[in-house]
Parts: C-alpha cells; structure tokens; sequence
C-alpha cells in the first residue's frame, strides 16, 4: 500500500480543471505537494487510509493567489489620510516611524488573517520587515514570496543600500531551504538605488537564481525627477 504524508478526505472537493464538484474523494499530500486526487472506493485499495483526516461537512477549495501586497501598509487603508498626515515625508519615512516591534508582526498577523478568510493561500509581500512576514508565514503554514527590498535613503529597515542588501543576502541565507519561502530583489526605483548596487543585484541575482522586481517610475514627480538626474525617462 502506497503512503503519504497527509490524507484529507473532504464532501467536496472543487476541481481546477473543469469547475466541478467532485464527491467523496481524497487528496494525498506529501510535503507541500499535492501528489493525487482519488475517488475514496479507489484510494482505499491503493493507500494506507489509517491516518487521514476526514471532513464529512465541508468542501476544499483551490488556494486562492494575491500577486502583491505590502503589510506594512495593512493600517493605512485610506491613502488621502496617509497623505494629509504626512506631507513632507515619504511613504516609507511616514509608515516606518509609525510601528514599534509588536506593530511589525501585527500587521502581518493581520493580512494573513485577511489572507486565509479570502481562501489565499499563496501570496507576494513587498515590504521593509520581511523577517517578520517570513515567521508569520511559517506558523500559518502558507506560502509567501518575500521582497528584499534595497532602498538608498535611510529606514527602519536598513540605513543605506549597501545595508540593505546585506540584510537581504542574510536573510536568503536563513531561509533558502525553506520550502514554502521564494525570495526576490526589489530595488525601488531607478532613482532610488544607485548604478553600482544595480550592477551587485544584478550579479548575485544570476548566481543566486533570485528574480528582481523593480518599480518603475508612476507618478509625475518620480518621472520629472528622473528626468532631471539622468536625462531620460525611467524606462529609457
């Protein structure tokens, strides 16, 4: 008899492949991989159906997608607020001046909260606290892709570039084996990182197999400011 890490034997069970309902079947695990799906008068002639967890009154779903998020910004929901309060300063002064230690892991509790009752199970976060989303993520037993975020103006995060990919590099290394955590770089903008660390990301990405994500330039301002530092706009 074959084995598996975990057996859920749902009512219902919602296929992918053709938006059905499928009735009496069992889903077998084994790490975080789903290896079958069988109906049960099968799966018991071919598992070893001892160690199952059987749910007679629900139905599983497929985990659910949210390609971006930032949960440091889960307590600024309205963006007109943000602005008003804090005019002369940036989002990332204005929102890390804010939160103290238990604040950081708050408001990762919180989107992942807001995660699961949504039926997500697999997300990105693009944040300047990722050690904290990466424990929280692991306790909920979802899945995550981490930003290391590298930003030449000093944080709460990391004081320059250079301590920032630093960090970064650290917390990669911590958490490489982990099969439920993928990283990628995230340089902010083309005005907010300089040419070298460009060059440094753009190295150790390849090496590391590590995508990189960066923002380009939206708003008017960034653009003019482009413009005026490197005589062409961001794309270019």
């Amino acid at each position: 008899m074959k084995k598996a890490d975990i057996i859920i034997s749902p009512k219902w069970l919602l296929s992918q492949k053709n938006d059905s309902l499928l009735h009496d079947h069992s889903i077998f695990i084994e790490g975080n991989i789903i290896k079958e799906i069988l109906p049960n008068n099968l799966a018991f002639k071919t598992y070893d159906m001892e160690n199952r967890t059987i749910l007679n009154n629900h139905i599983i779903l497929p985990g659910l997608i949210n390609c971006y998020h930032n949960s440091t910004l889960t307590f600024f929901k309205n963006s007109n607020r943000i602005k008003d309060k804090f005019k002369n300063k940036t989002i990332h002064e204005s929102y890390t001046e804010k939160y103290s230690e238990n604040y950081k892991a708050l408001s990762a509790q919180l989107l992942i909260t807001e995660m699961i009752k949504n039926g997500i199970t697999t997300f990105c976060d693009d944040d300047i606290f990722p050690s904290y989303m990466i424990d929280e993520v692991t306790k909920a037993k979802l899945r995550c892709c981490v930003g290391l975020k590298i930003y030449n103006k000093k944080t709460e995060w990391a004081n320059n570039e250079d301590e920032c990919l630093n960090k970064s590099l650290r917390i990669f290394d911590d958490n490489k084996n982990n099969p439920d955590i993928k990283f990628f770089f995230h340089p902010l903008s083309v005005n907010d990182v300089s040419e070298g660390m460009f060059q440094k990301i753009s190295k150790i990405a390849n090496e590391l197999d590590i995508p990189i994500r960066m923002s380009i330039n939206t708003s008017k301002k960034e653009i003019n400011e482009c413009i005026k530092h490197n005589k062409c706009r961001p794309l270019d």
